[in-house]
């Protein structure tokens, strides 16, 4: 699902131009949506709408590779992303840049018929913009290419068959998983619904699946799970936020952040 701003659509713009991004649709309704999509078409974006009764959402790594193989002529780099998913890059000292030019400069020197993983992705804190939770490192990293003959792309951009095995490369993603809980809730439950074998909380609560990640989110209170994300090991960074005040972006969610810090910390009596 797109952001009701079209956030992601300008940062990745301002990288390729619009004319290099193709959004696959998997059925969105909701008006703010479509008035993006239909404003990202304008703006020169290829738009490919999906039907859910046609193609299941299980079926989006397949897609993904099959519009890959598609494009003529072939990109020098192909990235495959999630629409909460910002590209950028980690640095020999460890820091991170959003820059165009580091990032013009990094897809350059990839060699070309390969695949590459992410050496890092980072959830955001939704309470602080400059805060980000690097995710564990057994946690499935993202692909991207230097060659349209992609197969067996997994749902997630995590794995595929060819090119194999994929190189590690300093790309990273900030990751905007941390939503508003309601939404977040939404998300979940419009993945994971389909995916059960009756729709009841019991069948919710025993999924193992794919996406039961997400649980977590779903089933506790929203002042629980701010409490369990504050405990996770955090990097703390101005890139991004940065990168968004240089294109004159608002920051997604921003003004839910005092209500959070407010719920976390609740005054004194």
């Amino acid at each position: 699902m797109l952001f009701r701003s079209p956030v992601w659509l300008a940062y990745h713009a301002a990288l390729v131009g619009h004319g290099a991004i193709t959004i696959l649709d998997h059925g969105s309704c909701e008006p703010a949506c479509l008035a993006t999509l239909q404003q990202a078409e304008q703006l020169g974006v290829r738009v490919l709408r999906l039907d859910p009764a046609v193609v299941p959402l299980a079926a989006k790594g397949e897609q993904v590779a099959a519009v890959i193989r598609s494009l003529t002529p072939a990109p020098r780099l192909v990235v495959p992303l999630d629409a909460d998913e910002f590209i950028a890059l980690r640095q020999p000292d460890g820091t991170y840049t959003c820059a165009p030019q580091a990032l013009a400069a990094w897809a350059r020197q990839l060699p070309p018929g390969c695949a590459f993983h992410s050496i890092e992705r980072l959830n955001n804190c939704p309470w602080d913009p400059h805060t980000f939770w690097p995710l564990p490192a057994d946690r499935s990293p993202k692909l991207c290419f230097t060659t349209t003959a992609v197969t067996g792309l997994d749902l997630g951009f995590h794995r595929c068959d060819q090119p194999s095995p994929p190189h590690p490369s300093p790309w990273v993603l900030f990751h905007l998983h941390n939503k508003p809980h309601h939404l977040l809730r939404d998300h979940t439950l419009r993945k994971l619904l389909p995916r059960l074998e009756q729709p009841t909380s019991a069948c919710l609560e025993a999924y193992n699946g794919p996406g039961h990640h997400l649980l977590p989110g779903l089933m506790q209170g929203e002042r629980r799970w701010l409490q369990q994300l504050r405990r996770q090991p955090s990097r703390y960074t101005f890139a991004f936020a940065q990168r968004l005040a240089e294109l004159q972006l608002p920051l997604p969610f921003a003004t839910q952040q005092a209500r959070l810090r407010a719920l976390l910390h609740p005054p004194a009596p």
